[in-house]
């Protein structure tokens, strides 16, 4: 038979594949997935097994397990708390009554996967002939409801095209899944059926949730139902439904799958939850309509729309379209006390754990776009405080110090060993104690919340301000007193135990003041509750002298001869290949530290020593490229940005989606070409296009007033909604103020 060419195309709100390679099956289970920021499963094929080539896997926000060591387990190891795998839900096999369908054979004629991101539904088409001759069509539509946030659905249709026959199609509910390492997490606890409703419970090993599914099924042709009695299915760690019955040539036949998932985790009878949502759910095609219609809301507002550059429109609706999946309102209305992981609900990697990615890379799109979803994802950080206190406590410094790689409890979750190389991340990756707060001030910036930032907000900046004055060891350096930041890494991990990283020192000594400005702030605007927090911090008057001490001494790097900053001491005279943006990280950040020629400067300088072996990087040097006034450059990087995850190259998207590259490609259409950038004094808004768009229209929502963009490329339009307060803009470098129902325009140059 001849071979399948894979043919991929992106138009507009579809991405698609047909006959994917067998070597890309992982990749496109990631860029498939599906979630609703409760829960994910990976876009795998419905028959699918753990295996080198797939990689089924179902993930719930929360629900973290430490897999056992066995024989296998190497010493140095890393065997830190992940994500636990919960019952792939998918299972469902069919047989045309002449051998079960399966796409390893040569029978597959013909596969096609197609997402449409305006809906939130994953389909595949399969043409299948069987060895005995027999011709199928089978069609899968499937969703994780964005209206309901404990359910999914699956509707499987087979169509006989040269045959009549008996045949059959198996659902299951399957415990047994596992990491690729087929690790066990989980050990059965309850199964049962009633009528065509199955359900099954697993529990994790050692944190002791249980994981409770339902499934309730119905087989239609028609828009009838087939009368036929399922059998039940029992296998090791699974239970399912068989449907026998016999099937005309040319008819379709459909079985729905509606699923319910719940957890001990908040739930204290998780079973008696799921039978009830399962019984009480709607058809497929309900379910769909409420999906789509939550998924519409979403983009009435969060769409962007680029006209002249296919792929980078494509891309730039994936980038929201995973964003919401990775975290949706279902977080901020559960009051979930989770974030998102380094690779979304979308695999494996990174074991599930939350990195700085979430404050710098992905909050900027939330805070601007659904402010309640930004708000529930700090309160992971603020509901850990009492763990980061003890990871201060065992670092021998005072106040808070946020994990470097944090899953469920906040205490640090970093492995020693990777592959048998010692890895100092969780020790020396301390700019995250700074990144975390700076998150707090930069949602405070884009939507007024000062309930946030005042209330666990100022707890975290008072702790972090403690650690970092505990942290910072006095030193003497041309005949002054300055402090020092010993033995550390920045963004740049190629670099470990460097001393006084700019990155690191930078952010660290913008913590320290910004704690002292928030209090001296409270004490003149709300002097009884800067007593309360007093109290309730045990604050001491020395303290904050001590902080604004250490921060005018920390070490930073900087000639102004030649408005170089050096990367860290010695960095100069070191290998000065460096893994991602690290100096231009904190410029961006930090834009006090810049003029517009030292941003120059310093880009001339570390742009060609960037690697890029880091998917944080190419969203990042497309934004400094545009700062430089390197606009060609910049397109470049944000083709680069999409391509992260947009094509597969080096695998690296197999084991998940690269959140902080969904997060930062965002930034760079929106801050970067866009020009629309959060700042103290105001929203900034100075657009610089590329050359091939012909149009950018996009949406924020600052201070509580949405503002609709459209830039072309000699014409800025800015419009407000109706409802709102004024909120203040400068606009092409002019100030003004824009209030509900107004339009402004600008001509472009």
């Amino acid at each position: 038979m001849r071979k399948r060419q894979q043919r991929t195309w992106r138009s507009g709100w579809r991405i698609g594949v047909a006959n994917p390679e067998p070597s890309h099956i992982r990749y496109y289970e990631s860029l498939f997935a599906l979630a609703n920021g409760y829960t994910g499963i990976r876009g795998l094929r419905e028959e699918a097994v753990v295996s080198s080539k797939n990689h089924p896997l179902a993930l719930i926000a929360e629900v973290y397990d430490r897999p056992p060591r066995t024989r296998s387990t190497a010493p140095n190891a890393a065997n830190s708390t992940r994500l636990a795998p919960a019952p792939n839900w998918l299972r469902i096999r069919f047989s045309d009554g002449s051998g079960w369908f399966s796409t390893d054979g040569a029978g597959v004629l013909a596969e096609s996967y197609e997402l449409d991101m305006r809906r939130g539904v994953l389909e595949r088409r399969v043409r299948y002939r069987s060895r005995s001759g027999r011709i199928t069509r089978i069609t899968v539509r499937r969703i994780v409801s964005q209206a309901r946030p404990h359910v999914a659905a699956i509707q499987y249709s087979v169509c006989p095209e040269n045959y009549r026959s008996q045949v059959e199609l198996r659902s299951m509910l399957d415990g047994a899944a596992a990491y690729p390492d087929r690790v066990p997490q989980t050990e059965e606890r309850a199964r049962g059926r009633e009528d065509e409703t199955v359900w099954l419970v697993v529990r994790t090993l050692e944190t002791r949730i249980a994981i409770a599914q339902a499934a309730c099924h119905r087989l239609i042709s028609g828009g009838q139902a087939v009368a036929v009695r399922p059998r039940p299915v029992r296998a090791r760690g699974a239970i399912g439904l068989a449907y026998r019955f016999a099937a005309e040539r040319g008819r379709a036949y459909t079985l729905e799958k509606v699923v319910a998932i719940d957890t001990s985790y908040r739930q204290a009878d998780p079973l008696g939850s799921v039978r009830a949502e399962a019984a009480a759910a709607p058809s497929f095609a309900r379910l769909e309509r409420e999906h789509a219609a939550a998924w519409a809301g979403y983009w009435r507002d969060a769409d962007i729309r680029i006209a002249g550059d296919p792929f980078v429109q494509t891309m730039a609706r994936f980038f929201v379209f995973q964003l919401l999946q990775a975290a949706s309102l279902h977080n901020a209305r559960l009051g979930l006390s989770a974030s998102i992981p380094a690779k979304t609900l979308s695999g494996s990697g990174y074991a599930g754990h939350v990195f700085w990615d979430t404050e710098i890379y992905m909050l900027p799109f939330f805070s601007q776009e659904v402010p309640e979803i930004a708000r529930a994802l700090l309160s992971y950080r603020a509901d850990r405080v009492k763990a980061a206190r003890r990871n201060a406590a065992a670092a021998r410094c005072r106040g808070i110090r946020f994990p470097w790689e944090s899953a469920d409890t906040g205490l640090e979750d970093c492995p020693k060993w990777i592959n048998n190389f010692r890895w100092w991340g969780g020790e020396q990756q301390v700019h995250v104690n700074a990144d975390v707060p700076f998150g707090f001030w930069r949602h405070y910036l884009a939507t007024g919340d000062a309930a946030t930032l005042l209330g666990p907000g100022l707890e975290i900046f008072v702790g972090t301000a403690r650690y970092w004055a505990s942290r910072a060891r006095p030193a003497r350096r041309d005949g002054r007193s300055v402090y020092e930041l010993r033995k550390v890494i920045g963004p740049d991990e190629y670099h470990q135990a460097v001393n006084n990283s700019v990155y690191t020192n930078a952010m660290a000594r913008w913590n320290l003041r910004k704690a002292c400005d928030l209090l001296d702030e409270l004490k003149a605007s709300r002097p009884g509750d800067y007593r309360a927090a007093v109290r309730r911090f045990a604050l001491k008057p020395a303290e904050p002298r001590l902080w604004r001490k250490v921060a005018d001494g920390l070490v930073i790097h900087f000639d102004p001869k030649t408005g170089l900053y050096e990367q860290f001491d010695g960095f100069f005279r070191s290998d000065r290949r460096i893994k991602q943006a690290d100096v231009l990280m904190a410029l961006y950040l930090l834009p006090e530290l810049r003029t517009p020629r030292i941003f120059r400067r310093n880009f001339e300088v570390y742009e060609p020593l960037a690697a890029h072996e880091s998917s944080l990087s190419p969203c990042m040097h497309a934004i400094a490229a545009l700062d430089a006034g390197c606009e060609d450059k910049a397109y470049r990087y944000m083709v680069q940005a999409c391509e992260v995850d947009g094509t597969r190259r080096d695998g690296s998207t197999d084991a998940g989606l690269h959140a902080a590259a969904l997060g930062g490609g965002w930034s760079a259409i929106v801050a970067g070409f866009g020009g629309v950038r959060v700042a103290e004094d105001g929203l900034h808004v100075a657009p610089r296009l590329p050359k091939k768009w012909k149009r950018l229209e996009f949406s924020i929502r600052y201070r509580g007033l949405r503002l609709r963009f459209r830039i072309e490329p000699r014409r800025l339009a800015i419009q407000a909604d109706a409802e709102g307060p004024p909120v203040p803009l400068i606009v092409l470098g002019r100030r003004c103020v824009i209030r509900p129902g107004d339009r402004i325009e600008r001509r472009l140059r």
